[in-house]
């Protein structure tokens, strides 16, 4: 899978990340540290533990992160949950929220797998 692949696989703009970051190798770098990252797992445990302000926090880091890379699908569902979790307690359908993110978090994840596998001098 080449990077223009990912980005078009996960509703994400390619030349949006190119502009931001410069060069395929960065664009590499921080998706394969957005893999390792623990924000989605903090959030979703936030979330589980109803610990509404924990929740927003990683919620909106996890945005910007989605975000700034450029994610697409990814950045629009953490944005509709971060939104929702701005005034303490969710505002709208949580599980159906939570349920977006997660589709959308394993569908990157599953994207950034075929990277290493492309890039393997990358991955390092």
């Amino acid at each position: 899978m080449t990077l223009k692949e990912f980005y078009a696989h996960v509703g994400g703009s390619y030349d949006e990340a190119l502009a931001r970051l410069m060069a395929d190798k960065l664009m590499l770098k921080y998706l394969f540290k957005f893999e390792a990252s623990a924000g989605y797992s903090s959030m979703m445990a936030a979330l589980a533990g109803e610990n509404w302000e924990e929740a927003f926090r990683h919620a909106h880091n996890f945005k910007g992160l989605s975000l700034n890379l450029a994610l697409g699908d990814l950045g629009r569902s953490g944005s509709t949950l971060c939104d929702s979790l701005r005034s303490g307690k969710p505002e709208g359908d949580l599980p159906a929220m939570t349920a977006a993110v997660a589709a959308d978090y394993e569908k990157v994840i599953a994207a950034i797998a075929a990277l290493r596998e492309s890039y393997p001098e990358a991955a390092t």
